[in-house]
């Protein structure tokens, strides 16, 4: 999904703006034009076992941040419309168009589990086992 943000960072850079997390043009224009480049270069270290323990980790955290911003702006937008929590649907800027909040925050908590077993796990995927 990085590489999805990576290519439309005008469109990115809108989604960001509705977050209002950051009101300043320079950081917000950071922001948009590295986090899905990162996004893709942690792929790449996860895909590959590379550092694939500290990239977890990186990974879990990212997933983490990216709920909470998603369920703040949620809470926002469920208060404007006057709809119950789970109604409640928008672009989170994820790559993947409109979703529904809880669709998309249960998606991310899977992330962050399997991002932390990952983390925290003994054998790393693609690793040789220990014993051979």
């Amino acid at each position: 999904m990085g590489l999805a943000k990576a290519l439309a960072p005008v469109d990115f850079l809108k989604l960001l703006r509705e977050y209002q997390f950051l009101s300043s043009p320079w950081p917000l224009n950071a922001v948009a034009a590295i986090l899905p480049w990162f996004e893709v270069f942690c792929g790449i270290l996860l895909v590959t076992g590379i550092a694939a323990r500290a990239t977890s980790a990186i990974v879990a955290a990212l997933f983490f941040f990216f709920s909470i911003a998603i369920a703040s702006r949620a809470l926002a937008l469920q208060s404007e419309l006057q709809v119950p929590f789970c109604a409640v649907s928008f672009d989170c800027g994820c790559g993947a168009g409109e979703v529904f909040v809880c669709a998309k925050l249960t998606e991310n908590l899977a992330w962050v589990t399997l991002a932390l077993w990952l983390t925290l796990s003994r054998h790393i995927p693609g690793k040789p086992f220990p014993w051979r």
